[in-house]
């Protein structure tokens, strides 16, 4: 029997853990409510972290995934089996150690005296729970394809879980490190959301509903000495301007989405601290369930339309990259430079494409949103270059809880969106581009067979030179399918006050999970 353990040694102090939408009643109360609230931060004790977040979550639904400003806070209010650390390894969280028991068995041993936020212990069964919830029938998961891989789950020691898959799959560690994936308590609902109770290390105490959450810490987390800070209080800048300014002034002590055109001036400044980071990136969305791209030759002439350098430049100020693979970082052992340009600019082949399908002179919807600048400049870009090939392209840009629900619903044609690949193996691509619930993240209606084969295939194979080649042939497929098509990706930042100590951004494609670190964080 082949036996594999992985242990967590890291002690607490290493473990990681648009314009003008702030108030409807426009800039000028948006203004007068922070200056109202600066008097009162002025006072507040030092041991209360304000973090600047870029827009209010559209939902913290424990299971679900609606962009990284929800991601951020329910990271404070939950934890799972495994995590990742500030150098971007997965490690145990609630698992004290884990254990690969022949080829598709996984058992945890979970860390004594962990608390669910009011104080009931958290055991075995709670995790048996959860990832059933997630693997239900009728479950909205996002990682529902991920948990329906498993074949039962022991939870006969309060102490220990055993997990048998029904084939074996090495990335099922990155699965259950994800903020999705959260051990939830099916007794207790949390009293402020009504929602399942979390481990996390703060406590949601109060929501001012698209302009504030503000937490306490949580006296029952089990790590101690963490957080580091009594209380947090997230504030929503949805403005960046507004944003910059706060840090800038001292109102909050991080904030995240740094503009790309005030990058250069918050370095040169000493009283900010930046931390940059490339990994996210930018794509569009199809509608595939009606016409004009249910038809692959329609996407692929999209993606072969837009000159992704004007992307980078005229979005982000030339801090990114030109784009158009799927997102394998270059420092996996599964990255094949040869498969990075799956749709190369090419407005001749794009009007040779919509000849054949017959699509010429067409109206078309883009959804973006007006939150996020990026957002709404690519939208523009992409505009101008589908009418250079014959498209009537209307923008709609409403706030980013409505561009999720739009896109949910699959209430579009042609979408921008934007994030990072799901973890660190290449499985994460299931959520990108495999079939599965709605998901604004995802093209509304995509389906391949070949493709949903092949991912399959990839993440129960346990040969890392098969697996590369599963992959190589799924970023092939996609060639031909176009299920979405990638723009750029785009340098990401934070942005602190000096007095902010222990916050880290995670590497790579982690950078949107960097809110796990905020336990560690101090003022």
């Amino acid at each position: 029997m082949i036996e594999k353990h992985y242990i967590s040694s890291e002690e607490p102090e290493n473990l990681s853990g648009g314009r003008r939408r702030f108030l409807i009643s426009g800039l000028a109360a948006a203004a007068g409510a922070l200056v109202g609230e600066k008097g009162a931060f002025a006072q507040s004790s030092s041991k209360t972290l304000r973090y600047g977040l870029s827009a209010y979550p559209p939902n913290i639904q424990p299971f679900q995934y609606a962009g990284q400003a929800a991601a951020t806070v329910k990271l404070q209010i939950y934890r799972g089996l495994l995590t990742y650390s500030a150098e971007g390894t997965i490690i145990p969280e609630i698992a004290e150690s884990y254990s690969l028991q022949g080829d598709r068995t996984y058992v945890f041993k979970l860390r004594p005296g962990v608390k669910f936020s009011n104080g009931s212990p958290l055991t075995s069964a709670d995790v048996k729970f959860s990832l059933e919830q997630m693997a239900a029938p009728d479950s909205t998961a996002y990682l529902i394809n991920e948990m329906r891989g498993i074949e039962s789950i022991d939870a006969s020691d309060p102490m220990v879980v055993k997990i048998t898959l029904k084939k074996p799959t090495p990335a099922f560690p990155d699965t259950l490190a994800r903020p999705d994936a959260p051990i939830v308590s099916p007794k207790f609902k949390d009293p402020l959301l009504g929602q399942p109770l979390g481990a996390g290390p703060f406590i949601l105490e109060a929501m001012d509903r698209g302009v504030s959450l503000t937490f306490k810490k949580n006296p029952y987390y089990y790590r101690p000495g963490l957080p580091k800070v009594a209380s947090m209080r997230f504030v929503v800048y949805a403005d960046e301007t507004l944003r910059v300014a706060a840090v800038q002034s001292g109102d909050v002590d991080i904030i995240e989405y740094v503009p790309w055109q005030d990058l250069k001036r918050l370095k040169s400044n000493p009283n900010v601290r930046v931390e940059t980071n490339e990994g996210a990136f930018m794509y569009l969305c199809f509608n595939c369930s009606t016409a004009p791209f249910n038809d692959p030759r329609v996407r692929a002439a999209i993606a072969h339309a837009v000159k992704r350098e004007d992307v980078v430049k005229g979005a982000f100020f030339g801090q990114g990259s030109p784009f158009d693979g799927l997102p394998i970082q270059k420092t996996s052992q599964f990255y094949d430079p040869s498969l990075q340009h799956l749709w190369p600019y090419d407005p001749d082949q794009a009007a040779k494409l919509l000849q054949e399908a017959k699509v010429t002179g067409q109206k078309i919807n883009l959804l973006a949103t007006s939150t996020y600048a990026m957002h709404r400049d690519i939208a523009q870009i992409v505009q101008q270059y589908l009418g250079a090939v014959g498209f009537d392209v209307q923008l709609s840009l409403p706030d980013w809880g409505t561009r999720v629900s739009l896109g949910n619903q699959g209430r579009y044609q042609l979408a921008v969106n934007g994030g990072g690949l799901d973890g660190l193996d290449p499985d994460g691509l299931t959520s990108l581009i495999g079939s599965g619930p709605a998901s604004y993240r995802r093209s509304f209606g995509f389906k391949s067979a070949v493709v949903d084969q092949l991912l399959a295939q990839g993440r129960q194979e346990v040969d890392p030179a098969k697996r590369k080649q599963i992959y190589d042939a799924v970023q092939r497929q996609a060639a031909k399918d176009v299920p979405v098509s990638t723009l750029a990706y785009r340098v990401e930042a934070f942005a602190y006050t000096p007095a902010v100590k222990g916050f880290k951004s995670l590497p790579g494609n982690l950078d949107l999970y960097t809110a796990v670190t905020l336990q560690n964080t101090t003022v």
